[in-house]
């Protein structure tokens, strides 16, 4: 699929990897929306300490762990069933490996710059995310 000129949005650690796309291929890009984007300067918050202190809050394996997620990313987190709560446990285990690989590479100095290149780092998120889509 070629497609030549579109419109990219992202939010949160999904708007880094927008804009490191967008960097990667701007020829491609006619706008570019971010929104609460990682890595851009903020106000420091729970979970800008959390991730300095190498802790990484988007891996859980529990109920807990998932409400703390929610916690971070959320200023009035909703109130989730138990069982919608384990579904997303369980995706969340099942995709541990691009979680982590994804909030590493995104937590580097200077990894969150867009006018950095990262090659097969953007293009390997940006199809999991996609093939993900796909499957759900």
């Amino acid at each position: 699929m070629h497609i030549l000129n579109f419109t990219l949005v992202g939010h949160s650690m999904g708007g880094a990897i927008a804009g490191i796309q967008a960097a990667e291929a701007p020829q491609h890009v006619r706008d570019l929306v971010l929104i609460s984007t990682f890595g851009l300067p903020s106000r420091e918050n729970d979970f800008v300490r959390a991730m300095r202190a190498g802790h990484n809050p988007f891996l859980y394996s529990d109920a807990p762990g998932f409400d703390r997620a929610m916690a971070y990313s959320f200023a009035t987190p909703k109130t989730v069933s138990m069982r919608v709560r384990r579904a997303l446990v369980a995706a969340n285990i099942s995709h541990a490996a691009i979680v982590r690989k994804t909030f590493d590479a995104l937590s580097k100095p200077g990894a969150h710059c867009v006018t950095r290149s990262a090659g097969e780092f953007a293009a390997a998120c940006i199809g999991a995310m996609v093939q993900e889509g796909r499957n759900h």
